[in-house]
């Protein structure tokens, strides 16, 4: 859920408490929520008082890591994606992390540009998607690909090159050995922070 796109009060038929309930960070611009940590906890915490007992284990987060990226969270070396993963651990607690969209960002860090890129090929780079992959939190959540669908000019899709990248790291492994692409990542300075 979008913290800032919702209108209505939804479909009131429901699955019956099946579902889990995850908010997603934004890239906070305009008047959005959801770029800060602390607004993560808030929503969740409201959400929770109005929910009914015993349901707090299924409202949680959907982390971007464009968006917190783009945000102004640096998650393009080791140190600033684990530095951001501490601080949403500090803020809202990284055990209510119930799924990842992995992506990287077109936009510089703290730009506030919603324009999701291929893994390594943007301004956060591999580096920082080592850290949150294999971060122990987050090892076993689900991971979406939330990457732009087209083919690398070599005819492979985009969608394969990202799944090699990602399993290589969580191995261990040189990320761009055998890649369909080479790993160019694009440096941006930091935006400056307008918050």
């Amino acid at each position: 859920m979008g913290p800032g796109a919702g209108a209505g009060a939804g479909d009131s038929g429901g699955s019956g408490g099946a579902v889990t309930l995850c908010i997603e960070n934004t890239v906070g611009s305009g008047a959005h929520l959801g770029g800060p940590w602390e607004h993560l906890r808030d929503m969740r915490e409201a959400i929770v008082a109005l929910a009914p007992r015993g349901s707090a284990s299924r409202v949680g987060f959907c982390i971007d890591t464009c968006h917190a990226h783009a945000f102004g969270h640096d998650m393009s070396t080791e140190a600033g994606a684990r530095a951001a993963l501490d601080a949403l651990d500090k803020v809202a607690g990284l055990e209510h992390v119930k799924v990842l969209h992995l992506n990287d960002s077109k936009g510089a860090c703290g730009s506030r540009l919603d324009r999701h890129e291929h893994v390594g090929e943007g301004t956060i780079g591999l580096e920082g998607f080592r850290a949150v992959v294999n971060h122990p939190a987050l090892a076993r959540i689900p991971k979406i690909l939330e990457t732009p669908k087209e083919d690398t000019p070599k005819g492979t899709p985009w969608d394969t090159v990202n799944l090699r990248r990602l399993r290589r790291m969580i191995r261990d492994e040189p990320a761009s050995s055998g890649d369909a692409a080479p790993v160019t990542p694009r440096r941006g300075r930091r935006a400056a922070a307008g918050r």
